[in-house]
């Protein structure tokens, strides 16, 4: 069994647990909302969640303020409730992410100091909230920092059970399990009870070898499970036909077993977007994984491992934690990076325990504070020179752009362009889409409609058309309706053509399509 720790290893933790939290707020919160948002799992996401607080249903999420029903409604409320607070911007989007982000860190922080000791529940979250990968993720508007968040607590909920040696708080603990476990799968669904599964697995092999072991399924637990997880569901199924054939249809049939999704199903692509994460995913700290390698090399022969996983609960329960849900990721079809951000914590445990025994007493803290140190302002000036990168993907500076050229009664149409979530959510839902293309694009409005409502009753009395390179065919349309219009540049490879129809036209503006172009 690994040794309790010594006097000397003790750190000053009220000064180490006051740096831990100043770390990770500044690394959590700078820059956090300079960058715009990114299409489109950013601006979907935040597009969702202003039209939530725009129509104040906060059952049904909307996109395009059509059902979307793609994931479950816990993140969608959380950036509302963040737009609410701080306003609807890209600051008010990722708060509930930095939140989540230096939630986790406490957590991790918990995890190990349970699992072994104050000194390696430190340096687990210090690595933890220094790491590239955790902190990027953090940064972005998405599930997957709320959903490792409660996957850590499930596990932390477990853990405390297992430690502790009265009824009582061993009850409460797994009753915050599966409360955990329910607000997991009503962040992203059965995706949400990969950490539970591993903790099953763990917990029915621990009694096979004769451990005590807390009850799992207590009734109470169980009951607060099912309500939590499956409530919004059963009021979604009731209310709206159609809704669990779609669910199993596309949201678990569509990711798991075909390519209906298309995100990454090559057999060879979580070999490249899940490994290099957890090998390289702490920047600086993945140097001390050769150092470990070299000190302990006699430990890495089989019989070791075999007598390591033996002797330590902890490492076992690692290994479990992190190969049960992997082989499933592995499996299913869907694959993104940042499905791997349930799964990190592991990594910085892990290496965090090396630590701790590799370099005992003062000489740990020694190499970790100023290391951590370094990680924190590296991460931070990332972030800020991400920030301000120009991106194809951030939306913001197009829709500065149409502010700057529509008025309050302007009616902003996007031509023949996929869904600029991003532009919804910066204009406020300002924004209708027209096409050229009616047969393939059926939910936008057919041009030629457009140009014959323009040209006979308009409906608004200025219009701002949107393309992307050129409109010739659109333009060709306006002339033979003999429809004038200004052509103005827009930001990158967008233009913008503005329009008067004839009632609402001064004299002065009514000049020939040709002439009103060239004066631009």
């Amino acid at each position: 069994m690994i040794p309790a720790p010594t006097p000397t290893s003790r750190p000053p933790h009220k000064r180490l647990a006051l740096f831990l939290a100043v770390l990770a707020l500044a690394v959590a919160f700078a820059f956090q909302g300079t960058r715009g948002l990114r299409e489109s799992t950013e601006c979907r996401y935040a597009e969702c969640a202003r039209e939530m607080l725009e129509t104040g249903d906060w059952l049904v999420p909307t996109l395009r303020y059509q059902p979307h029903w793609t994931k479950p409604p816990f993140t969608y409320w959380a950036v509302a409730g963040g737009m609410e607070l701080v306003g609807r911007n890209a600051w008010g989007a990722r708060l509930p992410i930095a939140l989540a982000f230096v939630a986790a860190v406490w957590a991790v922080y918990a995890l190990g100091r349970t699992l072994w000791d104050p000194a390696t529940g430190l340096v687990s979250a210090i690595l933890y909230a220094t790491s590239p990968f955790a902190i990027g993720a953090a940064n972005i508007v998405s599930t997957d920092t709320p959903l490792g968040l409660w996957q850590l607590l499930v596990v932390l909920a477990y853990w405390k059970a297992v430690r502790s040696g009265a009824d009582r708080p061993r009850r409460a603990w797994i009753f915050g399990l599966w409360f955990f476990a329910g607000l997991a799968f009503l962040t992203k669904g059965p995706a949400g009870l990969l950490a539970l599964l591993a903790v099953f697995v763990f917990h029915a092999w621990m009694r096979r070898r004769g451990r005590d072991l807390p009850r799992l399924f207590a009734p109470v637990g169980l009951g607060l499970f099912l309500v939590v997880a499956f409530g919004w569901y059963v009021v979604a199924i009731v209310r709206y036909s159609g809704v669990l054939g779609y669910w199993l249809r596309e949201e678990m049939l569509g990711r798991i077993a075909v390519s209906q999704i298309d995100h990454n199903p090559e057999w060879y692509k979580p070999f490249m977007l899940y490994l290099p994460i957890l090998v390289f995913g702490l920047g600086v700290w993945t140097y001390f994984w050769p150092v470990f390698a070299y000190r302990r090399r006699a430990d890495l022969r089989l019989a070791a491992a075999r007598r390591l996983f033996a002797s330590s609960e902890p490492a076992l329960f690692l290994a479990v934690w992190l190969f049960v849900p992997l082989a499933i990721l592995f499996v299913i079809r869907c694959r993104l990076p940042l499905y791997m951000v349930p799964l990190f914590p592991i990594v910085a445990l892990a290496t965090a325990r090396g630590l701790v025994l590799a370099w005992p007493g003062r000489a740990l803290w020694r190499k970790v504070v100023p290391l951590a140190c370094f990680a924190a302002l590296a991460a931070i000036a990332g972030k800020g020179v991400i920030a301000y990168l120009p991106s194809d993907r951030d939306e913001r500076p197009l829709a500065e752009a149409v502010l700057e050229n529509a008025t309050p009664d302007t009616c902003i149409l996007v031509l023949d362009r996929p869904a600029k979530y991003g532009l919804e959510f910066y204009l406020d839902g300002r924004l209708e889409f027209a096409t050229m293309r009616p047969k393939e694009r059926p939910a936008d409005r057919d041009a030629a409609d457009l140009v014959r409502e323009l040209a006979t009753q308009p409906r608004h009395p200025r219009y701002l058309v949107i393309y992307k390179e050129n409109a010739d065919e659109f333009e060709r349309l306006l002339q033979e309706a003999g429809l004038s219009y200004t052509r103005r540049p827009g930001p990158g490879h967008y233009g913008f053509l503005i329009l008067v129809p004839p009632s609402e036209r001064s004299p002065m503006i009514a000049a020939s399509p040709r002439r009103a172009a060239a004066s631009f």
